[in-house]
């Protein structure tokens, strides 16, 4: 599969269910949450891409693929819902399109903008890492099948793991 193949598999509606433990307490505390997530491929012309590339100086003839997510979430009883989006731009490396770098902007009440890496192994896993200051963080993507979509994530803090998390993911299919 190759990175736009992936990514094409990505879009659309899906209901996620989350299982984070934060290793930084002294008793490892746990969170499960439900979440409804939109992704939507957006193309390199797209006026958010545009954007992130004047901004960042980026080529825009290197931009592989993007999408854009958001998402409503029901966390642990007792705690309010979230909302967010974010949005996920590749920029391939220009002799090998399984690798290169990554630019994920989070809107919470202003953009932030994090850089990285990613790659496409030949397990068909889409793994990328984030890095900013002592942090950094691993996701990694994978189908079980088109309609069963698995992630983790492993937070680092000067490399010791503080936060894990599990994703799976199923598409909402709708009746024709």
């Amino acid at each position: 599969m190759d990175i736009n193949k992936f990514l094409e598999q990505t879009g659309g509606q899906w209901f996620s269910q989350r299982t984070t433990y934060n290793l930084t307490q002294t008793e490892t505390e746990v969170e499960n949450s439900k979440a409804n997530l939109t992704v939507e491929i957006l193309a390199p012309d797209h006026p958010q891409i545009i954007d992130l590339c004047q901004v960042n100086s980026l080529n825009s003839r290197l931009i592989l693929g993007a999408i854009a997510t958001s998402w409503e979430n029901s966390p642990d009883w007792g705690k309010p819902k979230q909302q967010g989006s974010s949005l996920l731009a590749l920029i391939k490396n220009e002799d090998n399109e399984k690798t290169g770098q990554i630019y994920r902007v989070i809107k919470k009440p202003e953009a932030k903008i994090i850089v990285g890496t990613y790659i496409l192994g030949n397990d068909q896993a889409l793994t990328f890492t984030l890095k900013q200051n002592n942090n950094s963080v691993e996701e990694r993507i994978w189908f079980g099948n088109p309609n069963l979509r698995m992630r983790t994530i492993i937070n680092k803090n000067q490399d010791q793991c503080t936060m894990t998390s599990f994703y799976s993911e199923i598409r909402k299919v709708t009746q024709k």
